[in-house]
């Protein structure tokens, strides 16, 4: 069911679709969520544990963006980016990704 319900999203997702997502989820039964909860109580593990806390910091951090540049991904395929929640979402992706080689190549400088 819940396999299905990636692929329809994948398929026909749009930004009404994302806008009325966030208006009828409650939070609580978002995180109550096995797709959701698992990986959540991991990574609370990786972070309990100091051999593998950088690696539960690095999945807090990339597993959001990844979200954020998929989900934005499927609705610039499914929609128009000449609207303006499209748009936005495409503008915010973009400055993610600038952003993230901007800092590896700082990184790399060092």
């Amino acid at each position: 069911m819940f396999t299905q319900n990636i692929r329809n999203f994948i398929e026909t997702g749009d930004f009404d679709t994302i806008m009325e997502f966030y208006r009828s989820t409650d939070i609580s039964e978002l995180i109550a969520m096995p797709a959701v909860f698992v990986p959540l109580i991991l990574i609370v593990g990786l972070l309990a544990h100091p051999k593998t806390t950088y690696l539960g910091q690095k999945l807090m951090i990339w597993i959001p963006c990844l979200v954020w540049v998929g989900t934005t991904v499927v609705i610039l395929k499914n929609d128009v980016i000449s609207n303006t929640g499209p748009f936005i979402m495409g503008l915010v992706s973009f400055f993610i990704i600038i952003g993230y080689l901007i800092y590896s190549q700082l990184m790399a400088n060092d």
